[in-house]
């Protein structure tokens, strides 16, 4: 038995990001960014 169903973790999500109940929230800053650990992922994968 699970603690915590898809439901419940949908229902908090949604509190968490406004954009997913208001598509017109989103505004430029709120695009994604990549950060320091996308780069190192990135060495680290070409580096094999």
């Amino acid at each position: 038995m699970s603690l915590v169903n898809d439901e419940r973790v949908i229902k908090v999500l949604r509190q968490y990001n406004l954009w997913w109940r208001t598509p017109s929230a989103i505004r430029e800053e709120s695009k994604p960014q990549k950060r320091l650990a996308y780069y190192e992922a990135l060495k680290t994968g070409n580096s094999g």
